[in-house]
Parts: C-alpha cells; sequence; structure tokens
C-alpha cells in the first residue's frame, strides 16, 4: 500500500524494475518481456517476419496488477507491408480475453492505440498477446512501446 502522498506507480515500477519517475502515472513496460509466439518463445529480441500462416505473434508479459480500472497504450509499426496485413491485439485477464483492437494494414507505418481494461482478481495475470489474422506473403511488425496507466 503506498504512503500517504507517495505515487502507487512507483511502488509497482520497483518491484517489476521498469521505469517510472516519482511524477509518472504511466509504467513503460520493457518490450523484453513480451515473449515471441513462435517455438521456443523467447523474449521479444525485434521486428517479427509476417510471412506464414495466420499465429500468435507476441503474448506477455504476465504482471500482477492491482484491481481497478487500467488503460493500455501501445504503439507498433508495420513495414514492407504492399499487399496489407491484419493484425489483433487483446488483453486477457481473470482469464478472460478483454477489449480486443483489430487493425487492417493497408500500408506501411506507425500505429497506436489505447485500450481500457478492468482487473478483478489481482492475482489472475495480465497477458497482452498480438495475432496475425490472415496468412502473410510479406511484411514485418516491430512492437515500439507497451505502457500501462490507471484509467
Amino acid at each position: 500500500m503506498p504512503l500517504h502522498g507517495e505515487n502507487p506507480f512507483t511502488g509497482i515500477a520497483a518491484f517489476y524494475g521498469v521505469p517510472c519517475g516519482a511524477d509518472s502515472q504511466r509504467l513503460a513496460i520493457d518490450l523484453k518481456l513480451l515473449f515471441d509466439g513462435a517455438p521456443p518463445h523467447a523474449p521479444l529480441s525485434g521486428p517479427i517476419d509476417l510471412t506464414g500462416p495466420v499465429r500468435a505473434l507476441t503474448f506477455g508479459p504476465f504482471l500482477y496488477l492491482p484491481q481497478g480500472a487500467w488503460m493500455l497504450h501501445f504503439t507498433f509499426e508495420a513495414g514492407m507491408n504492399r499487399s496489407g496485413n491484419s493484425l489483433m491485439f487483446d488483453v486477457f485477464v481473470d482469464n478472460e480475453a478483454k477489449c480486443a483492437t483489430e487493425f487492417h494494414l493497408p500500408h506501411d507505418g506507425q500505429f497506436a492505440f489505447d485500450c481500457r481494461f478492468d482487473v478483478r482478481d489481482p492475482w489472475s495475470t495480465f497477458e497482452f498477446r498480438s495475432h496475425l489474422r490472415r496468412g502473410a506473403i510479406e511484411g514485418v511488425f516491430t512492437p515500439l512501446s507497451l505502457e500501462l496507466s490507471r484509467a
């Protein structure tokens, strides 16, 4: 429990070893806490080639969050995407998928979205997942940032 006047994000950031300034209201999640969807499911280390079948691209970071309303902010880049691709993102917590967001990418570029979700069970891990929604003949997906804040 935070002390009177202490930013609650300071304790969470320290526990998970992620950046958070004393006056910050966001947790910047290290993308290395996400896992590559392809075996052997190593920590994310860079761009993901989209060539291939429908599949999970990333999953994780399996964090415990306090109960209440949360906001996720995610940015990513799509490249070499001349024929277009379709990506889906969701949050999995409380044993259910929440706030699914789908992107139809007609071109290359940087993209971002916000997603509000509630945590009812603090013993249920938070997971952010990304999926390729249809087979791709080309393209690269690069996660750029993942941040959490109270909604």
